[in-house]
């Protein structure tokens, strides 16, 4: 057996605490340890503490291991028992108990890991506050006691007055308010001693805070002079007023500071003081209180400011930079810093894309500028004293360009052409450019300047220049995409050929002489005919002709002399190269004999005759088959025609050819006629009526024979004798005037054979022309105007020659026209309205006329009104228009709601407008049409005009805000804004000259939450007001109420410790870091209910003779800091408490067990608490 002896045990850490103990050890195997865990899942915050329950099934004490959201813990649990731990409901959070691990106690090293958690939520206590504790004089306005939920859901509040409580139930941050008479001096306190929520948990808690209203008869005074001045101007003054008989003493402050201000006021005046505006700043002066200078002073807290702004002079520094960028580049913002000023006004100068704004003392310039140049700006800085601009200046450079030119075609080995590259700008570049889409090269471009490369003609092809891109050659380089390329095309020299036939025969079809072109490029190619010099253009690998005309006999030599590419290309080449054709002329021959002659007459002879030197066969035929003859060169043939009887022959001269030599031949068309006459013979025609002053008639002279013949003939077979010639087989006419009304007969007399024989003949025959006298018609008796649906005074018309009239145009619907003996008559009643340019056509008789007219019908006048708006009240009036839609000015007579009669005169298609006389009343106002004339011409007035425009004077809108008052920070705090008209305004308002916020009023008093997790005093000043919405009618407005926001309260406490059970514990403190006065509660853990002190002002209270009698955790935790007097702050969220740990003394135990001779023994020792430092020997047993 190994037996330990125990010596003495200690902490590891201070204190130590060492205990002398003793023991042995002896070993034994136990079955594992275990534990579960259980408790309730939710409590109320500051409810009573719930308990966490550990359970141990085992037979052995256990220490278990667990976490509290996180953080170990241990605790031990009897054999076959349970141990608790206390779940803390001072603040409201979730607890979460996870079971960790599990050992026995004594000597035994058995341990197990466990599973398990209890999770209890602390719901919120519910929360509420009293205020409106004062004293006032009798006959002031009523004081307001407020209760204020401070939950976000609904919570019930139990108050009294002294006697039996009433509760009342209030949404979340809702408030109600008692208010209390003042007729008679009394003392009235509520107070709030519960508060439960409506559901939910259904938390509740007991409260101990009141508010008391008293009424004493007493004081008054009011204070006024709020105003904005700059730094050093004139010292404005602020006026106190004593409405009372008696004089009074008020005390304010200025900035709610600590040193109180008096000032004497005697019965019923005002007393002033001075503002110095030396230094800028807010100055506001409170009033605090009055008291009567003589008898009862009846002490009165007062409320009320005046806030005396003394504004700085503006000022604002230079840009923090006045970059240059490129154009479409953003810019980095650009800051001025300002004092003084509360807003900037409308900035000049700024390039587009880049605008300016204001926060806090910073004006910022940023976005992407989209124009370029340089832009000196300009920002005027509003609010505040002084005009003050802030300037500077940003340059935006333009996209950087360039152009490339040079596009030309050279031949192989020419000169080297340029490329040239221009920059159009007004700062250098680099360009890059690449030949046919290869490697990039650059080129540096001076500004508004040209740089060139030149292109190698070594090498025949086509080199294309491309611009890539160009870049600025100093920062900013704002690189830029090009397009854009010239092209150099290297061409081989031209060469051409020229090819053709050798001869044709004169008149031939034409033949074409070819030039050929086998290069790419078109051509322009040189020549000569007959040593005269011509060009002509053959397409690339193509062909072009010319026509060798073959009209004269001859011979044309073409030949090349030199090529050049069309185009700009400047190649050209020397030609060598002929073709040569010879026209050979054709053959000719006449016919001849053409005659008429009479029958009997001696024969006429038709002659043949071969015009060349060289023999020649004639083709001929007489209307037949063709015939031919051989002629010698020169020589004739004649052919003699019989006159026994009439006839006609024709010898048509059809072709001749050379006998021998070229072979050529001609087609001819020639011919000679002899006609055999039986004698000449004519017709005459065109007899016709037509009317005087028409266009002159024709008769017509025929002569059938194919002689040109002579026709004697006469008119109304007087003496006189007319001829007239006539070609053969054709006619002629004579013109027959018409200018005289009357019958006219041409009679033919005798007709002879202008040539050759005459052989005369008596003709018979004639032909009548009858010219018919002209209608006429007078003009219309009337052009009448009348109104639509009047009957017209009819209109009449005298013709002369018609018989009767066609279907009249143009008429009005319900007018017609008639025709009785020489008058047309036009009349009835239109029944549509318009200008009518009537035609009614003459039937009968000579000529075409129309008796023609105007009637105008006036549709019934009528006129529309537009202009129906509401406005504002005292705005300028509105107007209406009235509009005529009528080709006539009209005369209008309205009235305005029943009011005496006026006039417009509105000219035709036009409109007037007319102003409401005044917008001073509030109502609506009616403009309605009495009636509508025409000021000329048939008035046709209409007294059924419908159309009407009606205008809504509105009142303007008010808004007035209240609320004054002093509140703690975080707590819960209404204004109350006022709008006193029916409708829903807008309101418009600062919080110390801040930034606008707006707020929509429903008719009535509407309140305006404040925020009040800063600290300071805060001015919500009325700016403007408009309705929300129809006609907004914006408004200027003033008023403030100013909410001074105290901080909450806090103390600090030291004191957190950890000392042996039995020693003296260091103490506690409490420290105020306040000026003022504060009321501190506080829990001692173990002690039931509260501990109440008061700590001065930067002081201290001290908890000492602390017991440690007893090991375990003394927690001292603040529960609330209130200050004693003034805002009565109440903080229930300190988070301050000091933690004292009496350690026990520490005592150990072992576990005996068993071991094999031989083996090593383990001999766990436990402390307890555990972690001890144990001191030990060993003994050995030899048995």
């Amino acid at each position: 057996n190994v037996c330990l002896h125990l010596v003495s045990v200690s902490y590891t850490s201070a204190p130590a605490c060492p205990n002398a103990v003793s023991g042995s050890a002896t070993i034994t195997v136990t079955q594992a340890p275990t534990a579960t865990i259980s408790g309730p899942t939710s409590v109320c915050q500051n409810a009573t503490a719930p308990v966490i329950t550990f359970t141990n099934p085992r037979p052995i004490d256990e220490i278990v291991t667990y976490t509290l959201n996180g953080n170990s813990a241990t605790i031990t649990v009897a054999a076959n028992s349970t141990n608790t731990v206390s779940v803390p409901t001072g603040t409201a959070t979730t607890y979460t108990y996870s079971l960790v691990s599990v050992v026995y106690t004594g000597s035994s090293s058995c341990s197990a890991t466990l599973s398990g958690s209890a999770v209890i939520t602390v719901n919120p206590a519910p929360t509420a506050t009293i205020t409106g504790t004062t004293t006032v004089c009798q006959g002031s306005p009523q004081p307001t006691v407020t209760l204020t939920n401070s939950n976000s859901s609904a919570a019930t509040l139990t108050y009294n007055t002294g006697g039996a409580n009433s509760t009342i139930t209030l949404a979340g941050f809702a408030t109600q308010t008692f208010n209390m008479p003042t007729t008679s001096p009394t003392s009235v306190t509520y107070n709030l001693v519960g508060v439960a929520f409506s559901g939910g948990t259904g938390c509740s808690a007991v409260l101990s805070s009141s508010a008391t209203v008293t009424v004493t008869a007493g004081p008054s005074a009011t204070i006024s002079g709020t105003t904005t001045v700059c730094q050093g101007g004139t010292a404005p003054t602020i006026t106190f007023t004593n409405p009372t008989s008696a004089p009074i003493t008020v005390t304010y402050n200025i900035n709610s500071g600590t040193t109180d201000f008096t000032i004497n006021i005697n019965g019923n005046t005002s007393n002033t003081v001075t503002v110095p505006t030396t230094t800028s700043g807010t100055y506001i002066y409170n009033l605090e209180s009055v008291v009567f200078q003589t008898g009862s002073p009846c002490l009165a807290i007062i409320t009320g400011s005046a806030t005396v702004t003394v504004s700085p002079t503006n000022t604002v520094s230079a840009p923090s930079s006045n970059p240059t960028v490129c154009l479409n580049t953003a810019i980095t913002p650009i800051t001025l810093t300002t004092t003084g000023a509360t807003g900037i006004g409308a900035a000049t100068g700024l390039p587009t894309g880049v605008s300016a704004s204001f926060s806090g003392n910073t004006i910022t310039l940023s976005g992407t500028p989209t124009a370029s140049g340089t832009f000196n700006y300009s920002i005027p800085l509003t609010g505040g004293c002084g005009i003050v601009n802030a300037t500077g200046t940003i340059t935006v450079r333009p996209a950087p360009t360039a152009t490339i030119s040079g596009t030309a075609t050279v031949c192989q080995n020419e000169s080297a052409p340029s490329i040239t590259f221009t920059n159009p700008g007004l700062s250098d570049v680099i360009v890059s450019y690449n030949i046919n889409g290869g490697a990039t090269q650059t080129i540096a471009v001076t500004a508004g300047s040209t740089a060139t490369v030149t292109v190698p003609t070594t090498a025949n092809g086509t080199f294309i220049y491309n611009l890539v891109s160009a870049v600025f050659t100093n920062s900013p380089t704002c690189s830029t995409t090009l397009t854009g390329s010239a092209t150099i095309t290297v061409s081989q020299a031209p060469t051409a050929t020229i090819s053709g036939p050798t001869a044709v025969c004169q008149n031939a079809t034409s033949p074409v002489i070819t030039f050929t072109n086998p290069r790419p490029i078109d051509e322009i190619v040189t020549y000569t005919l007959n040593g005269v010099s011509a060009t002509i253009t053959v397409a690339a690998n193509s062909t072009n002709t010319v026509t060798v005309p073959t009209g004269t006999a001859t011979t044309y030599t073409y030949a090349l002399v030199s090529v050049v590419y069309s185009g700009s290309g400047s190649c050209s080449a020397t030609l060598s190269g002929t073709a040569v054709i010879t026209v050979n002329p054709a053959p000719t021959a006449t016919v001849s004999g053409t005659t008429t002659v009479c029958q009997g007459d001696a024969q006429p002879t038709i002659i043949f005759t071969n015009t060349q030197t060289s023999a020649v066969v004639i083709t001929y035929n007489t209307g037949g088959a063709n015939s031919s003859f051989s002629l010698p060169g020169l020589g004739t043939q004649g052919f003699n025609v019989p006159t026994t009887t009439p006839t006609t022959v024709t010898y048509n001269l059809v072709g001749v050819a050379f006998s021998g030599g070229t072979g050529c031949s001609a087609v001819l068309n020639s011919s000679a006629t002899v006609t055999v006459s039986s004698g000449p013979t004519a017709t005459i025609s065109g007899s016709t009526t037509v009317c005087q002053g028409a266009t002159a008639p024709t008769l017509t002279f025929t002569n059938p024979t194919s002689a040109p013949i002579t026709v004697t003939y006469n008119i109304n077979f007087g003496s006189t004798d007319f001829t007239i010639n006539i070609a053969a087989n054709s006619t002629n006419t004579v013109t027959v005037p018409t200018s005289s009304s009357g019958t006219f007969i041409y009679n033919l007399e005798t007709v002879i054979f202008q040539s050759g024989s005459p052989c005369l003949a008596t003709v018979s025959g004639n032909a009548t022309v009858t010219i018919s006298p002209n209608n006429t018609v007078s003009l219309a008796s009337s052009n009448p105007t009348v109104c639509i649906g009047t009957a017209i005074t009819p209109v009449t018309f005298t013709t002369t020659g018609a018989a009767g009239i066609g279907t009249p145009t143009g008429l009005p619907s319900g007018v017609s026209a008639a025709l009785s003996g020489n008058t047309i008559t036009v009349s009835g009643t239109p029944t549509q309205s318009g200008t009518f340019n009537y035609s009614i056509p003459l039937s009968g008789g000579c000529s075409t006329v129309n008796a023609t007219g105007t009637i105008t019908v006036n549709a019934v006048p009528t006129v529309t009104l537009s202009g129906t708006t509401a406005v504002c009240q005292d705005d300028n009036p509105p107007v209406v228009t009235f509009t005529n839609p009528q080709n006539q000015a009209i005369t209008v007579t309205y009235s305005i709601t029943g009011g005496p009669n006026a006039n417009v005169n509105i000219a035709a298609n036009s409109s007037e407008v007319v102003a409401l006389p005044s917008t001073s009343a509030i109502g609506t106002f009616t403009f309605g049409v009495v009636s509508v004339s025409y000021q000329s011409g048939a008035a046709c007035t209409n007294n059924s005009v419908s159309s009407t425009a009606v205008f809504t004077v509105n009142p303007a809108p008010s808004a007035t805000i209240s609320g004054t008052s002093t509140v703690c920070q975080n707590s819960s705090y209404n204004l109350t804004m006022n709008n006193p008209t029916t409708s829903n305004v807008t309101v418009t308002y600062n919080i110390n000259g801040g930034s606008n916020q707006t707020a929509t009023l429903t008719p009535g008093n509407n309140s305006i939450h404040v925020t009040t997790s800063a600290t300071g005093t805060f001015s919500y000043n009325l700016v403007s007001v408009q309705y929300t919405s129809g006609s907004p009618c914006p408004r200027t407005i003033s008023g403030n109420a100013i909410v001074t926001v105290n901080p909450s309260p806090t103390v600090t406490v030291t004191g957190t410790q950890t000392v042996c059970q039995g020693n003296v514990a260091n103490n506690v403190v409490i420290s105020n870091p306040q000026s003022s006065t504060v009321t501190v509660v506080y829990s001692v853990t173990g002690v039931a209910g509260t501990t109440t002190t008061t700590i001065s002002g930067n002081n201290q209270a001290t908890i000492s003779n602390i017991s440690t009698a007893s090991a375990g955790t003394i927690t001292y935790t603040i529960v609330s800091v209130a200050y004693t007097t003034g805002a009565g702050c109440i903080n229930t969220n300190v988070g301050q408490s000091a933690v004292i740990t009496v350690n026990p003394l520490p005592t150990v135990t072992s576990l005996a067990g068993n071991a094999c001779s031989g083996a090593a023994v383990n001999y766990p020792l436990v402390s307890s608490p555990s972690g001890g430092t144990f001191t030990w020997y060993a003994q050995t047993n030899a048995n």
